[in-house]
């Protein structure tokens, strides 16, 4: 498993040059994209910037990807006392 961090509100999607030349090994074949914000606090446009935009720059970067497989999931998190 390999584990890279960016910065979904950066060009590129932050990620370094060298973790960038990581994905784009071989080795990958499977990504899970499981950076979001879920404030409901956000304008319309404050949350295409920071959940929408940013999930298709994952999607393009996947693409170029030579093995990869793309988990989409809609799965939602929150505190919880029960």
């Amino acid at each position: 498993m390999t584990y890279v961090e960016g910065d979904m509100a950066k060009a590129g999607l932050g990620l370094s040059t060298e973790h960038r030349g990581l994905l784009m090994s071989s080795h990958i074949s499977l990504v899970f994209h499981i950076a979001a914000s879920v404030s409901f606090q956000e304008t319309l446009m404050e949350t295409m910037q920071t959940n929408a935009w940013p999930a298709i720059e994952v999607v393009r970067l996947c693409e170029a990807m030579p093995n990869v497989k793309v988990k989409k999931s809609r799965n939602f998190c929150a505190p919880c006392n029960l």
